[in-house]
C-alpha cells in the first residue's frame, strides 16, 4: 500500500516538474483560501454548492496549468539548451494571487491587514500580467 501511494506521489511530482517549496506554498495558500472563503460565505449566509464546486475545481485547474507550464518549460529547455523558469514564475504568480485572496478574506473578518499591502500585491500581480 505504501509503495503504491509513494509511486502515485512520485508520478504526480514528476508531472508538476518536481514538488518544491513553491508548489507546497501554493497548495497551502489554496487550502487556506478555500477554508476562509467557506467561513466567509457561512458568516454571510451565502453558502453555495456551485461556489464550493468552483473552489474545488480551482485545485484541479491549477494542477493542470502547472503541468502545462512544466511541459512548456521542459520543451523550451530541450529545444534551446537553456532552462527558462517558466513554471516557477507561473507558480509565483498563482501564489501572489492566492495570497491576495487570503488577505481579502482576513480583512473581511476584521484582521487589520493594511490596505497598502493589498494595493502593492494587486499592483505586483497586475504588472506581472501586463509587463512588456
Amino acid at each position: 500500500m505504501k509503495a503504491s501511494i509513494g509511486t502515485c506521489a512520485a508520478f504526480v511530482g514528476t508531472l508538476l516538474g518536481g514538488v518544491g517549496m513553491m508548489i507546497s506554498l501554493l497548495f497551502l495558500l489554496l487550502v487556506i483560501d478555500f477554508a476562509l472563503g467557506f467561513c466567509r460565505a457561512w458568516r454571510a449566509g451565502r453558502v453555495s454548492s456551485s461556489k464550493l464546486r468552483g473552489g474545488g475545481l480551482k485545485f484541479v485547474f491549477y494542477f493542470l496549468s502547472i503541468v502545462v507550464m512544466a511541459a512548456v518549460q521542459a520543451a523550451t529547455s530541450q529545444s534551446t539548451g537553456m532552462t527558462i523558469p517558466l513554471r516557477d514564475v507561473f507558480v509565483a504568480y498563482l501564489c501572489v494571487n492566492e495570497g491576495l485572496s487570503c488577505l481579502e478574506h482576513l480583512s473581511y473578518f476584521g484582521v487589520p491587514v493594511p490596505e497598502k499591502i493589498r494595493e502593492r500585491l494587486r499592483a505586483y500581480r497586475d504588472n506581472l500580467c501586463t509587463s512588456k
